[in-house]
């Protein structure tokens, strides 16, 4: 007949095997923990220090830290069996109580070194995260730049031409029976020009180079435009609106003309064809659902590219960008578009107009690198916790 303590030898596992299997675990979490500790709490300090002198000093401190952390907790295990040696228990009891606390301090010692790991990578991914936000608003500001830039070309371009063209005495006598043949040539000679017209002071149609259809309004004193160009007596910028002549969403740009004693007397305008603002993505790379465009302050987009679903012309520019760039000259803004697409947006305004030029380039293009980046070391915390667990159940 067996003893008693036979018995509790036979059963189950041999304990020096799973003295063994435990001790190997518990190495193994040691050094996955102390791996990645050391890894993200270095990608951590590089992000927020940038003095090398510093850098060494705290990475310094922060091993001293890790030695000191991991050091308490070796005593803690040490101490359980010379304890155990000096003051022993009978084998079952010492047996179950040691497992059980050997246990324990271990999930201490990997939840010790886990938590403020897991705790790191998150502040790292939010770190990657703000450095993608403002890396891909550096580059819209550089697209809306873009389109800043050749909207003030055009704008600049028009305004030369409607100068020169109000300095000929035939332009400026308004006379609707003698029309100043130039006109006629403007859209064939500047193709984005679709019309040449001149009204007088009460805002009468006296010249036009389009055919005006039988019945088209030929009265633009009530027009935006010629209200603003009489006002300031200034070159102006109109808002979108519909051409009578050629049936097209236009922004008209007008010059003043003047009498012989230099009074307001009329104005020249020319309307552009809102197409023709549209930023040409030939050679450019975005990604796909990028928007760049041109809008005024009032909100109405002025052009888009590439052309979604016809915003061209109507209010389709979130209040939110509208403030912001009213508010400053440049900058940029993260905001989910009237297309339902999350996109960081850069802006810029555009000298001598109200208007201003914008890009948005899709968040989820943005963040692409930092989601990759979350879910790895997200894969990777759930590993470093199970291994732990299975360190301290193994024993």
């Amino acid at each position: 007949m067996q003893s008693p303590q036979g018995a509790g030898q036979t059963s189950g596992q041999d304990p020096r095997r799973r003295t063994r299997i435990g001790a190997l675990w518990a190495a193994l979490a040691y050094v996955a923990a102390g791996s990645l500790w050391i890894a993200y709490s270095d990608r951590v300090l590089v992000a927020l220090i940038s003095d090398p002198a510093t850098l060494t000093e705290l990475q310094t401190y922060k091993g001293w830290l890790f030695v000191a952390v991991t050091a308490f907790f070796l005593y803690l295990l040490l101490r359980m069996p010379m304890a155990e040696a000096e003051f022993p228990a009978p084998p079952r009891r010492d047996a179950t109580r040691y497992a059980w606390r050997l246990r324990w301090q271990l999930l201490a010692l990997g939840l010790t070194i886990a938590v403020p790991l897991v705790l790191l990578a998150a502040f790292t991914m939010y770190r990657a995260a703000v450095a993608d936000a403002r890396q891909a608003g550096e580059a819209a500001i550089r697209l809306a730049g873009v389109a800043a830039a050749n909207a003030e070309a055009s704008m600049l371009e028009a305004r030369r031409l409607l100068g020169t063209l109000a300095r000929r005495p035939s332009v400026a006598a308004l006379d609707r029976d003698h029309c100043d043949p130039i006109l006629m040539e403007i859209p064939k000679l500047h193709p984005r020009f679709r019309n040449a017209l001149t009204v007088n002071r009460e805002g009468e149609l006296t010249c036009s180079a389009a055919a005006v259809p039988t019945g088209s309004q030929t009265q633009f004193g009530a027009r935006q435009w010629f209200k603003q160009v009489r006002a300031r007596e200034q070159f102006t910028v109109g808002a979108p609106a519909l051409d009578t002549a050629t049936g097209r969403q236009v922004v008209t740009l007008a010059h003043p003309l003047r009498d012989a004693l230099g009074d307001f007397s009329g104005a020249i305008a020319l309307p552009v064809d809102l197409t023709d603002f549209r930023v040409p993505l030939t050679g450019i790379e975005v990604p796909q659902n990028a928007a760049i465009g041109i809008a005024t302050d009032s909100g109405a987009v002025i052009a888009l590219s590439p052309d979604l679903h016809g915003f061209d012309g109507q209010n389709a520019i979130d209040s939110s960008i509208r403030s912001a760039a009213l508010a400053e000259n440049r900058g940029q803004i993260e905001v989910v578009g009237v297309d339902g697409i999350r996109r960081i947006y850069g802006f810029m305004s555009i000298p001598g107009t109200r208007w201003y030029a914008f890009a948005g380039l899709p968040a989820s293009s943005a963040y692409a690198a930092s989601h990759a980046a979350s879910l790895r070391s997200a894969l990777l915390a759930c590993a470093l916790l199970l291994l732990v667990a299975l360190a301290a159940y193994a024993v």
